[in-house]
């Protein structure tokens, strides 16, 4: 079974294009390694493609810098390059979750200044 599941941001706004009538988005994923330096923290990046609706939906909602989550499989071409012969993956998506819009300055301030409905220590239920 070809099966994979990334989650990391995406490294820049998605590119719709149509084929045939049909939409296709290609988008780049990245996340990093893990390490203890900073410095010593390395990204992976997936170039994704996504059709029809999944396409859809990650070209008109999805920006750089948001939380995603792709599930697809694998696939891979070859082509040739300068160095010679290379094979280039990708992730072909059959599902696509936001997780989490970054936040640019602006909404960020909106945000902070506007009071929350409730706090946790409100009781709806006390009598006044």
């Amino acid at each position: 079974m070809n099966s994979i599941v990334i989650a990391g941001r995406l490294a820049r706004d998605p590119e719709i294009k149509f084929v045939n009538g049909k939409t296709l988005t290609n988008f780049v994923v990245v996340y990093s390694t893990w390490a203890k330096e900073v410095a010593d923290r390395k990204g992976q990046f997936w170039n994704c493609s996504a059709w029809e609706k999944q396409g859809d939906f990650i070209g008109n909602y999805g920006k750089k810098g948001d939380a995603v989550t792709v599930h697809g499989e694998i696939s891979y071409r070859d082509a040739d390059t300068a160095e010679g012969k290379k094979r280039f993956y990708e992730v072909r998506a059959r599902q696509i979750d936001l997780q989490e819009r970054r936040q640019n300055a602006g909404e960020a301030q909106e945000r902070a200044s506007t009071p929350p409905v409730a706090s946790l220590t409100d009781d709806p239920f006390a009598e006044e």
